[in-house]
């Protein structure tokens, strides 16, 4: 329910209320505290906090939205650390798909790639992190609701669990 309601929240105000986080967070350890005990404690606090730890990087250089990691971090402390592993990549890979075709659709697959180019060249001559793109200056055209990849990369991981490449 708590993602239902984060992608409805994304889409109309691009962001993911606290409030709704901290629901997520409250019935995530009430849940597993009530079905594993300690165990269960365990598995939220690293659960949680996996999706933090791997994505703080991207948010520093705002790939990601804070709201999208603290969502990541609530299904995180549902479902462990190596489940929520999977449900990143998977969330990934689908936004990936996401954007390209949204980029294709609306013809700017070329000027993407170049303001990223632009970016990282930048970010190595001058050696400053700064954020890639200020949230509130995206046209409405190149935004991603990641809580749809989010919710579909949960879906994938329900339906085919683990996939291994190797």
């Amino acid at each position: 329910m708590v993602l239902v309601i984060a992608i409805f929240q994304d889409y109309a105000e691009c962001k993911i209320s606290n409030r709704l986080v901290v629901i997520g967070w409250i019935t995530s350890i009430i849940y597993n505290i009530s079905l594993l005990g300690l165990e269960g404690l365990i598995l939220w606090i690293l659960g949680g906090i996996t999706p933090i730890l791997l994505l703080i990087i991207l948010f520093k250089f705002r790939f990601i939205g804070a709201g999208d990691i603290k969502l990541l971090s609530v299904i995180g402390s549902y479902v462990g650390v190596k489940s929520i592993l999977f449900i990143i990549c998977y969330s990934f890979l689908i936004g990936a798909a996401f954007s390209l075709i949204k980029m294709l659709y609306h013809k700017c697959l070329r000027t993407r790639l170049q303001y990223l180019a632009g970016y990282f060249t930048k970010l190595l001559m001058f050696r400053k992190i700064e954020p890639y793109v200020e949230f509130s200056k995206i046209e409405k055209k190149n935004v991603l609701h990641f809580s749809v990849c989010i919710a579909l990369g949960l879906l994938v991981y329900k339906l085919i669990g683990e996939v291994t490449i190797i």
